[in-house]
């Protein structure tokens, strides 16, 4: 468990030791928040102890960290990093594309974050630094690293976490990475992203309905407020940068811009990347899944997408009453107000920075 975790000291400071063996001693005392932060800050000086990441190879040029969330467009945005790549190189940025980023990356921040045990440090740092300290990657002016399931995966999220527990998760991303970390986060209205991580979900097994997550906790404690608290407590509010998901679409080429940090003439592709399903082909989704098919998931959405397209005759899968809609969209209204966010205004900045 947590509180367990004793890592090795050197024996030529027995003060520290003493004064770092009695932290442990009173996390029984503390809340999981200050825990996870003592756990991190044990584990980041191991690290840089042990050799594993001297200092003087932390990074110092700037990661931008595209989060996601999920089914805000993630997606798009790194097609349109990949479409674009050469160009992104032309001004000195490394884009890692999402194949690469989740073979060499996010398992293995995923397993520093994890609750159960102490992870397995050497093996997850040494294969972590090998890829963020690659030459590839330190010879440009900064790098862009972009997959939403850096957060936890969407059946996690739904069915028991939300993104609630993500703070030891965000630490182990910033202590690891060094330098200088920039998040980079797109949100959208409530109901249209519970019915969308739905969509994605029904194709899960097993299935369960809609009405199993309607009056959930997903649903009830979700909020992007919550969230941008917990990424600005990590990596400072300057280096937070919130969109809007309707702005993506809207303002496509002022959005990359600023989420490369430079100006640069991007070419997008020529449609969506995504279609999102009608409701009758998530019921049929839901049918094949509850049924035990045999068939593959891309199967069964092909399938359904081609018996049920979107159209005047198939609506888009919407769940909620014109009540619960009014009250998730009066929460994203308040949530709003209060979080600072980017505006195509904002774009301009860069053009400095380019130069």
């Amino acid at each position: 468990m947590l509180e367990k975790v004793i890592i090795p000291e050197p024996q030529d400071n027995p003060d520290r030791v003493a004064a770092e063996n009695h932290l442990v001693g009173t996390l029984q005392e503390r809340s999981m928040e200050e825990k996870v932060t003592i756990w991190m800050k044990r584990l980041t000086a191991y690290i840089h102890r042990t050799g594993l990441l001297p200092r003087s190879r932390r990074i110092r040029k700037p990661f931008h960290l595209h989060l996601g969330v999920h089914k805000t467009g993630t997606t798009y945005c790194q097609t349109v990093l990949l479409l674009n790549k050469h160009k992104l190189e032309a001004k000195q940025i490394t884009y890692w594309d999402l194949a690469h980023t989740r073979r060499h990356l996010t398992p293995y921040l995923l397993r520093l974050s994890r609750k159960n045990g102490e992870p397995p440090v050497m093996e997850c740092v040494q294969r972590i630094r090998s890829q963020v300290f690659a030459p590839d990657v330190l010879k440009g002016k900064r790098a862009i690293i972009s997959d939403e399931n850096l957060l936890g995966f969407i059946v996690d999220i739904v069915r028991r976490k939300g993104y609630h527990a993500l703070v030891k998760k965000l630490v182990a991303m910033r202590d690891v990475l060094g330098g200088e970390v920039r998040v980079f986060l797109t949100i959208r209205s409530y109901a249209d992203f519970i019915s969308s991580m739905y969509c994605e979900l029904v194709t899960t097994k097993p299935y369960f309905s809609f009405e199993e997550i309607r009056h959930g906790k997903f649903v009830t404690e979700l909020s992007w407020l919550r969230l941008y608290r917990a990424l600005a407590k990590v990596f400072g509010r300057h280096n937070v940068v919130i969109f809007e998901y309707d702005l993506l679409f809207s303002q496509p080429s002022e959005h990359m811009c600023y989420l490369a940090g430079a100006r640069i003439d991007f070419e997008f592709p020529g449609k969506g990347i995504r279609v999102s399903p009608s409701a009758k082909a998530v019921e049929h989704i839901g049918m094949l899944s509850q049924d035990g098919s045999a068939m593959s998931v891309r199967k069964m959405v092909v399938e359904a997408n081609r018996k049920f397209p979107k159209n005047a005759d198939n609506p888009a899968f919407d769940p909620w009453t014109p009540e619960e809609r009014a009250r998730l969209d009066e929460r994203y209204r308040k949530h709003l107000k209060r979080i600072p966010r980017w505006h195509p205004g904002k774009a301009r900045a860069i053009d400095r920075e380019d130069e």
